[in-house]
């Protein structure tokens, strides 16, 4: 069964990550990004039952800064765009493989070779920008 866990932060919270998207759009590409916020995604893809993925999605989760849901977290607020950056296949997720030692942990068993845990993240993005220039920012 493939578990997709989507977590991004709290409103009040600052998001370091998506300020510094906005810097570096700015710096390097010349493009003006009236806000960015960010999330983490995990794509779970493990022989685990649903209240296994609910203990593994709040061990993902610091519930003091951030809010969490297995399947797709609602958003709170307007975007203009929304851009997903995985890894490519061959790519090492040391981010994934950390998660996947979490997952062994949670589960209390090893796991198969084909039982991964995928990261990825989203940027929520507000400007006025072209699709060629998301096009730029997400490469």
């Amino acid at each position: 069964m493939v578990y997709r866990i989507e977590i991004g932060l709290k409103d009040k919270v600052p998001d370091a990550r998506g300020r510094s998207v906005i810097h570096k759009a700015k710096n390097s590409l010349g493009l003006n990004l009236e806000e960015c916020k960010t999330r983490d995604v995990y794509k779970v893809s493990a022989e685990i039952n649903s209240n296994e993925a609910e203990k593994i999605k709040d061990s993902f989760t610091d519930s003091v800064i951030a809010q969490s849901s297995l399947g797709k977290l609602a958003y709170e607020g307007v975007f203009n765009w929304c851009i997903e950056i995985s890894f490519k296949p061959g790519v090492t997720d040391n981010i994934g493989r950390t998660a996947r030692g979490a997952l062994e942990e949670i589960v209390g068993r090893s796991l198969e070779w084909e039982e991964q845990v995928f990261t990825s993240i989203q940027y929520f993005i507000t400007g006025q920008l072209s699709y060629n220039d998301i096009k730029s920012l997400g490469y």
